[in-house]
């Protein structure tokens, strides 16, 4: 950001504040090289969600690194950040109060590579993006024929953003994304998914 001179501030070709929404992102992008009053101060520690731990500001790199010290492969790491919208992804830690929802295939015991209630991507809440073209879920990932909730054990690292576009194989059609999705690490081995 910089200074015009009597308070009037302008947003400079970079919008980096750390831990922004995607509609905060899209907010202050509008307001690009535009004059303004007043203060935009990024988020911070939330008591209700827990803290935020990219201390760097590089939330793509702290969650590389992450994935990393889990022992994932290169790709799988990709294919993982792949999933958000690079300029929302943040990595959070758990707080007392963090709920994930999560669609699943109610036939998941009899399927080949079934969506389970325990998976590793959850949203938060209903919105109006959450549906399949929001989530960006083809229907060979999961049938969304059942919904679980989850009480995300306190303490857990989870990488949250918006989910970005996917491509379903072999089309021309493309799931756009744009639902704020929740990224756990093996639940079903760390039991970091909790009855409520």
């Amino acid at each position: 950001m910089k200074t015009l001179g009597a308070g009037i501030k302008v947003l400079d070709n970079k919008i980096s504040y750390p831990n922004l929404t995607y509609n905060e992102y899209k907010f202050l992008k509008e307001y690009k090289y535009k004059p303004f009053s007043g203060e935009i101060t990024s988020k911070y520690e939330d008591i209700r969600t827990g803290r935020y731990i990219t201390s760097t500001g590089d939330n793509i790199k702290e969650a590389r690194k992450y994935l990393t010290d889990m022992g994932l492969n290169p790709k799988k790491i990709d294919e993982i950040l792949d999933s958000f919208a690079p300029q929302t992804l943040q990595v959070e830690i758990a707080g007392s109060k963090d709920y994930g929802i999560r669609f699943f295939d109610i036939d998941y015991k009899t399927r080949i590579n079934p969506a389970s209630p325990n998976g590793q991507y959850l949203f938060e809440t209903f919105t109006s993006n959450i549906n399949r073209e929001g989530l960006a879920l083809p229907p060979s990932w999961n049938q969304m024929t059942g919904i679980k909730q989850w009480q995300i054990e306190p303490g857990t690292i989870m990488l949250k953003g918006i989910a970005d576009s996917q491509q379903l194989q072999g089309t021309q059609y493309i799931y756009p994304g744009g639902a704020e999705q929740i990224f756990i690490y093996q639940p079903w081995n760390y039991k970091t998914l909790l009855e409520p």
